[in-house]
């Protein structure tokens, strides 16, 4: 049982607040148009990602472009509600390859497993593992996800005319137990399949 701290009681009472004859300065605008904005931290602060254990990961695409196909809602026939049952995502080459990405990173991480993953039409899902084996390198997880990042980014480059590929750094979550594990697997493995039930909801009631 969680146990929360509890609050005493003040016997004394609070003091006035005395006037301040210093009132707040407004703040200056900010002139310079070279300074760049304050981004949002979002690893967790004094954590090592190159300890063993399980990672989700998410990528996007630059302004959310669908690079890597779309998906297409099949539905059945004979039911009385239209609804998709599955999903089918039709890959663009891009999305072959990243595909194919997913599949290598073990082979230039050892340490490194796939449990699961999924290349969305703006997106990519994986859920990895760290492991504890002896390797000459450790493998981090910002190592493993700029490896994917750059090999499908120079297939673009000399490809097509896209420069930029990806949506700056990416989004990760520490699996922490094995119920946060498998709700996760879940997740990926159904991801294709809730886009399609949203793209065919949208449509129907649209």
């Amino acid at each position: 049982m969680k146990i929360y701290p509890t609050v005493r009681a003040d016997n004394n009472p609070p003091q006035p607040v005395r006037a301040d004859n210093n009132p707040p300065q407004p703040a200056r605008a900010d002139n310079n148009p070279h300074r760049l904005p304050e981004r949002k931290f979002i690893r967790k602060r004094g954590y090592n990602y190159s300890n063993p254990g399980f990672y989700f990961i998410t990528i996007n695409t630059q302004n959310k472009a669908h690079l890597f196909g779309s998906i297409l809602a099949e539905r059945d026939s004979k039911a009385r509600i239209i609804m998709p049952l599955t999903g089918v995502m039709l890959y663009t080459e891009a999305g072959k390859l990243a595909l194919q990405c997913w599949e290598d990173i073990p082979k230039h991480f050892p340490n490194v497993v796939v449990h699961a993953y999924v290349v969305m039409p703006n997106h990519l899902h994986g859920l990895i593992e760290i492991t504890d084996i002896d390797t000459e390198k450790k493998s981090k997880l910002g190592a493993i996800v700029r490896g994917l990042k750059i090999g499908i980014t120079k297939w673009f480059r000399l490809n097509s005319d896209i420069e930029k590929v990806w949506q700056r750094d990416y989004f990760e979550r520490i699996i922490s137990d094995p119920n946060q594990f498998n709700n996760t697997k879940n997740y990926i493995e159904q991801n294709i399949n809730k886009w399609a039930k949203k793209e065919l909801s949208h449509k129907l009631y649209c």
